[in-house]
């Protein structure tokens, strides 16, 4: 089963409040009308992890999810969005 520990939505640039994951089966899932969108999943005690490279974007409409590898820890997500509704999802296998 599939549970949501954080959810962000918007139509421009937009940061969660600070969650924890467990450190198991992780996902990111989105949705996005906005002409460019672009969520990073920040490790808030290495927020120069991710190098500058997103966790979940695209150009345009679109619906998606990507697994990703996570360490137990604190993380906050961040969206970068120009021009539409957007809404992220990240995701636990519990």
């Amino acid at each position: 089963l599939w549970v949501t520990v954080q959810r962000l939505d918007g139509s421009c640039d937009a940061s969660s409040t600070t969650f924890s994951l467990r450190g198991i089966d992780t996902r990111l899932v989105w949705r996005s009308s906005a002409a460019d969108f672009n969520a990073f999943l920040i490790d808030t005690k290495d927020k120069d992890a991710a190098a500058g490279f997103s966790d979940a974007g695209c150009a345009g409409p679109c619906s998606e999810y990507q697994s990703i590898t996570s360490a137990a820890s604190s993380y906050n997500l961040r969206v970068q969005a120009d021009g539409g509704p957007w809404e992220v999802f990240v995701q636990e296998y519990r």
